[in-house]
């Protein structure tokens, strides 16, 4: 019993001390990113699934702690219904030893649902709500991150999800 103490006391030592490493640099970054959205349907609740994207520029202030502004792009939620918007956010980073991070973010970002009319796209439908979320950062350079992230985000009284993979370019 006392060896699955040491072990789990040593495992909490080493990440500990890795956490204390510097994972990225400070400074600005840019990225894009794709992946899946999903929408709950407000009146049917069915969910509407279609391919994300999103772009952004960050700013990471140390090694725990990032502040990003993107647009995120859920796709066409209903027929030719586009939903995406503009939001910031602050994440909060802990980094596992020099290459690899897992982080968490919390922001609003203003959306919007537009419909195509005569080649522009017309708001139909557009608010304000809070988003947060997670992942795994990858940082194979001191210039390239590479992210796998999950958010969760607030649509009036209803909710969507996007999965992306993201690669950022630091500055």
């Amino acid at each position: 019993m006392m060896n699955k103490y040491k072990a789990l006391g040593a495992t909490l030592a080493i990440l500990l001390a890795s956490s204390s490493v510097n994972a990225a640099p400070q400074g600005g970054y840019i990225g894009i990113g794709a992946g899946s959205s999903s929408v709950e349907h407000a009146v049917t609740g069915e969910n509407l699934d279609d391919t994300s994207m999103k772009i952004f520029l960050g700013y990471q202030f140390n090694k725990n702690f990032a502040a990003e502004l993107g647009y995120s792009s859920f796709g066409d939620v209903v027929d030719d219904a586009e939903l995406s918007g503009v939001e910031v956010s602050a994440l909060g980073i802990l980094p596992v030893n020099p290459k690899f991070s897992v982080f968490g973010r919390v922001g609003f970002w203003s959306w919007d649902v537009s419909v195509p009319f005569a080649g522009y796209y017309y708001p139909i439908l557009d608010g304000t709500d809070v988003f947060y979320g997670g992942g795994l950062e990858f940082n194979p350079t001191s210039r390239i991150q590479l992210r796998l992230e999950a958010n969760k985000y607030e649509v009036e009284e209803t909710e969507g999800t996007t999965v992306n993979g993201t690669f950022a370019y630091r500055f």
